[in-house]
């Protein structure tokens, strides 16, 4: 019935195009009429690791044709690739010109991504005579955009709403005739976006960003199949049982000073508290200005959602001087919080304020709501009771506008876009429903995190991360999920039927969000909305979800995340406390998390340092380090006595001196022209490969006995003499008033350039592959540079970048990311091309807003310009495959950077405290 009823609707559609018809030319790459010589480059065969990682082959027509043509090229991934690859030339072109158009040569040009990384893209011209074009080749064309649609999916390019759209109209087409292909069968074409470097995986363990990620999970996002049967209520499902932390003697010796507003939070709703809108101003305005191009460094993707102007017009209420003016003359305090931490998708978010009790800010909201109100004719005023509490508010029908202003006693002001949350906030203050303040976490916490000038003070509670685990939050937040997509794919429908889109399929309109505990679809402007789930640009808060009933299919994906989800904990629950404090040329980060999971990638850094601890003389300063980490040691520890027992099968007549290790490990990297020279070097990355062994790194392993270490270099002499006899020098060299020893290879042994160095001194073995690396240790020696570490960020680990240090490292990302960065820049010019083709006197990015709530961008403030002579766009920074580009500098705040550093502590409890401080140059 189904397809009987889609055929009929095509039919009813494509009826009224009969009298004037699109018409296609269709041709397989190795058979175009091209502009000289055949290309060689179609011969060779496709591998799925070509299609995954490298640009895809596009093809682009030029001229008077332009606006009226459209051109796909379907790389043939139907295949299993088991009898051997396709070549380049079996990929189809598919053109589609627009109905009414003279006929004519098409001039085009086909671009096809080189044989080997780096290699630019070739250039191919061709012509097709549009005499040939016909209305019988509308199957091959859909199926061409359809395999083009889909890789641009499977690719994570920007655009994925408009390219499932595209995917799925023409595939529910092809299905009906028995043409549908079948799109990376073995998942070939796998995302790149997963894989994480080092430098990432260093900043997350040493901001503690990497503890906070595992603790809160929020990246395990449920996926229940499809299906509405075997209900049940969410009554029977279990949460997380895994019990809370017993603070003991944290708890008895805590007495902090409570936050006023700190009795009105809920205690299962995340609280921050800052001194006043100044304080949260500055916040802002360092996470809009200088946040983002550190979080461009290790997001892999990103999209311009202008989240805190969207926040700002919703609440009708500006971070603004005179908002600012106001707070300043009433303000004692400020605290934000939300029941959930949705706040890109829409979550319900309040501003707390703590008055000296004067009518003063209530009044400037009261003003702002009756602004907005006049500003928008469909929004009307809201006044409502909870507890005998009277409220007030302003609300659109879409939520673009929807603020609830509530007075409480004690000089309380609220402002928040959710009434569930005035609700809270009501009960809270009237002793109905538990309070932060009475945490045992909020007491300890802020026992060590007292109030301090420009301080936000941020506490994520057992209750609050509970909270967002259990089945009520973790379903609603997966049926939100769904419904935006539902509802992006509306966005996209529309945004095709504003542009003409050809052919009927393009043209559904879906009359059902097909979601649980969902409803009809609300036709809208910019696609359609859902009287339940809200829309794209603010999806209704989860806490307001009335969600009595599941799915066997929620069901089942929720008892694995619970079981995945407490698998990683051992004995107790982890909540989050943290204080950021700014000042005018500084930024602290102090998180605590406690306890850590099971698996935490921190296990291995924990279990050497058992019970050692840093030393105020561990770590380097001195001229010319460009960056440090710091490690405590126990040489009593089971990680420390696992190596010692992997080296003595290894070499069993020195391993008894490991004796002489010391408390802590230094491993560092030296200025000098080996940074200069790499980054100057035509190809960095091959010149990196080929004089990895003269990097100037070293290593210090602090001693605390000079005989046992005199006993174990002997020793080492002594095991290489005999099992290598004649392969290795040993040289005595001198600088100044010291001596160092190398080892020079006498053959390369497979490695040319393998040297190593070393230098002892009583508290410590200096080891480097250069010697001006043990030369250098030695002058910072002399200079009594060589026990002045910063410690005191960390008793356990420790990080430091100097200026000199973060420059490199940003030229060092931007060569070691060039490639992924081009990649990511040219997966978004099919979405620019096909928005200027269908949009062609607008700006992509405008067209792009106006039905979506966020423009996707491109890293390192790259963007997209149009290519005149060319007619297609082209990245600023990056270029076009077949003219690469490698323009993009480091940001320009490391510039203005003083130094970075971090430390980690593990407590008692299996806890972690990390800490960050950032030091820059005000503007």
């Amino acid at each position: 019935m189904r397809r009987l009823l889609t055929s009929f609707v095509i039919f009813a559609a494509a009826a009224p195009l009969a009298a004037a018809q699109d018409l296609y030319l269709t041709s397989t790459l190795d058979q175009l009429n091209f502009v000289g010589e055949a290309p060689r480059v179609l011969a060779r065969p496709l591998t799925g690791s070509e299609l995954g990682f490298r640009p895809h082959v596009r093809a682009v027509v030029t001229g008077a044709y332009a606006q009226n043509v459209e051109a796909w090229v379907a790389v043939p991934f139907v295949e299993t690739f088991a009898d051997g690859a396709p070549s380049m030339g079996a990929a189809t072109l598919a053109v589609r010109i627009a109905a009414d158009s003279e006929h004519g040569t098409l001039n085009g040009t086909l671009y096809v991504p080189g044989r080997r990384d780096g290699d630019p893209a070739k250039v191919l011209a061709f012509t097709m005579d549009s005499a040939d074009a016909s209305p019988e080749g509308r199957e091959d064309f859909l199926r061409a955009r359809y395999l083009s649609s889909s890789w641009l999916l499977a690719r994570q390019a920007p655009g994925a709403a408009l390219w499932r759209r595209i995917a799925e109209a023409d595939g529910e087409e092809l299905e009906l005739v028995g043409s549908l292909p079948v799109f990376d069968p073995n998942r070939r074409l796998f995302s790149r976006r997963g894989a994480r470097t080092e430098v990432q995986d260093a900043y997350g363990l040493f901001s503690g960003g990497q503890a906070l990620s595992e603790n809160l999970a929020l990246d395990l996002v449920l996926e229940p199949e499809e299906g509405t049967e075997g209900w049940q209520p969410i009554s029977e499902l279990r949460g997380i049982e895994t019990p809370a932390v017993d603070w003991g003697e944290a708890l008895e010796q805590a007495d902090p000073d409570i936050d006023a507003l700190a009795h009105l939070i809920p205690s299962d709703q995340m609280f921050v508290h800052l001194a006043g809108l100044g304080e949260l101003r500055a916040l802002v305005a360092m996470a809009v200005s200088e946040v983002p191009w550190l979080l461009e460094l290790f997001e892999s993707t990103g999209s311009d959602g202008n989240l805190m102007a969207r926040y700002e017009r919703q609440l009708a209420l500006s971070l603004d001087a005179t908002t600012e003016l106001f707070a300043k003359a009433t303000v004692r305090g400020l605290a934000l919080t939300a029941s959930d931490p949705f706040l890109r998708t829409g979550t319900d978010l309040a501003l707390v304020f703590e008055t000296d009790g004067s009518p003063l800010l209530a009044g400037y909201v009261r003003a702002q709501h009756e602004a907005a109100l006049r500003a928008n004719p469909k929004a009307e005023a809201l006044e409502a009771t909870h507890g005998g509490v009277t409220y007030t508010g302003v609300r659109s029908r879409w939520r673009e506008l929807c603020s609830y202003l509530v007075e409480l006693p004690g000089g309380i002001v609220a402002v928040s876009n959710s009434p569930a949350q005035i609700h809270a906030l009501i009960d809270t203050h009237a002793k109905s429903r538990p309070a932060v303040s009475e945490l045992a976490e909020y007491l300890v916490y802020r026992d060590r995190y007292p109030a301090a000038e420009g301080e936000a003070f941020v506490l994520i509670s057992d209750e609050t991360i509970r909270r967002w685990a259990s089945p009520r939050w973790r379903i609603g937040a997966a049926r939100r999920t769904r419904a935006a997509a539902v509802m992006a794919d509306e966005a996209a429908g529309q945004l095709l039927r504003d542009s003409g889109a050809d052919g009927p399929r393009a043209l559904r309109v879906r009359d059902n969000l097909r979601v649980p505990g969902g409803d009809r679809l609300v036709r809208r402007p910019r696609g359609a909305a859902s009287p339940v789930y809200g829309t794209p640009e603010f999806l209704t808060p989860v806490v307001e979800l009335d969600i009595e009933s599941v799915t066997a299919g929620e069901v089942a994906a929720y008892s694995s995340f619970r079981r995945t989800y407490e698998n990683r904990w051992r004995d107790v629950f982890d909540p989050v406390g943290a204080r950021v404090v700014l000042g005018e040329d500084s930024f602290e980060l102090d998180l605590s998390v406690r306890p850590l999971t099971r698996r935490s990638e921190y296990r291995s850094l924990i279990e050497l340092v058992e019970g050692g601890s840093l030393a105020p003389t561990a770590g380097i300063r001195g001229e010319g380090i460009l960056g440090q980490l710091v490690y405590a040691m126990d040489s009593e520890s089971r990680a420390f006595q696992d190596f010692q027992g992997m080296a003595s099968s290894f070499a069993p007549k020195i391993t008894s001196s490991f004796a002489w290790v010391g408390d802590h490990m230094t491993v560092y990297l030296d200025d000098g022209p080996f940074w200069k020279e790499m980054a100057a070097a035509e190809d960095p990355e091959r010149w990196f490969e080929e004089h990895v062994f003269d990097m100037p790194m070293g290593v210090k392993i602090a001693c605390k006995s000079p005989l046992q270490l005199a006993g174990f270099l002997a020793g080492f002499r002594g095991f290489v003499e005999e099992t290598a006899p004649g392969l290795v020098r040993w040289e005595s060299r001198e600088y100044g008033e010291h001596r160092y020893l190398a080892l020079i290879p006498e053959t390369d042994m497979g490695m040319p350039g393998l040297d190593l160095y070393y230098a002892t001194r009583p508290d410590a073995l200096i080891l480097g592959m250069t010697p001006g690396v043990i030369e250098r240790a030695l002058d910072r020696i002399d200079a009594g540079e060589g026990s002045k570490g910063p410690v005191e960020l960390g008793e356990h680990a420790l990080g430091t970048i100097t200026p000199a240090g973060l420059r490199f490292a940003a030229q060092l990302w931007t060569l070691e990311n060039r490639e992924d960065t081009q990649l990511r820049a040219w997966d978004a010019l099919p979405l620019w091309d096909e928005l200027h083709r269908r949009f062609p006197h607008e700006d992509p990015a405008l067209a792009w807003a106006r039905y979506f709530p966020s423009v996707p961008t491109l890293p390192g403030g790259d963007r997209m310009q149009w290519n005149i002579d060319e007619a297609r766009y082209e990245s600023l920074h990056c270029g076009t495959p077949d003219a690469p580009r490698a323009t993009m500098g480091p940001p320009a705040i490391v510039e203005r950077l003083k130094g970075v550093a971090g430390g980690l502590t593990f407590e008692e409890g299996d806890g972690l405290r990390a800490r960050v401080k950032l030091s820059y140059t005000p503007r």
